[in-house]
């Protein structure tokens, strides 16, 4: 629940297959109405695509939403608009050249930042911050943190709905 100013608010809910995982996605953006930045920090193949599969499902994007390790940024169209960015392969200063700061800042839906912890400065201090661990035997465990008294709010009314199957 919302707790005192300062207090770090956080929701564990562990997942099992990865269809649970994209379930977990396409609950929370299928719910989603109005613009919001996901940080997702994970390792490589920790299931943050399949996640992000499951937003887009969620978002009633009909394109097959891929991890966007070579292009960088995917832009897709649905319910609301699905940015989606992978800083994996960025380097210092590459940032601006893209122009990744200013779409994420105009972004008029969803915006799903891939390795965010890379560049904590490109994100707007109110975001929800998505941590996903593997914890083998097809088991994750999906971390959302909240930053941000709104988006603490958010995500409360989001997940007071999730059951766990």
């Amino acid at each position: 629940g919302l707790g005192e100013i300062g207090e770090v608010d956080m929701w564990d809910i562990d997942t099992y297959r990865f269809e649970e995982t994209r379930a977990l996605g396409f609950h929370i953006s299928q719910r989603l109405a109005q613009p919001l930045v996901i940080a997702l920090v994970g390792d490589l193949g920790s299931g943050k695509t399949c996640f992000t599969q499951g937003l887009g499902a969620g978002l009633e994007v009909e394109a097959d939403v891929t991890s966007p390790t070579f292009v960088l940024i995917q832009e897709y169209e649905g319910r609301l608009p699905l940015l989606h960015a992978d800083l994996y392969r960025l380097r210092t200063g590459e940032l601006e050249a893209i122009g990744i700061e200013e779409q994420i800042e105009t972004w008029t839906g969803l915006v799903v930042v891939e390795w965010a912890d890379r560049f904590p400065d490109l994100l707007p201090s109110e975001h929800l911050r998505i941590e996903i661990f593997d914890l083998g035997e097809d088991r994750r465990r999906v971390r959302l943190i909240p930053k941000g008294f709104e988006i603490s709010a958010i995500v409360e009314s989001i997940l007071d709905d999730w059951k766990e199957a």
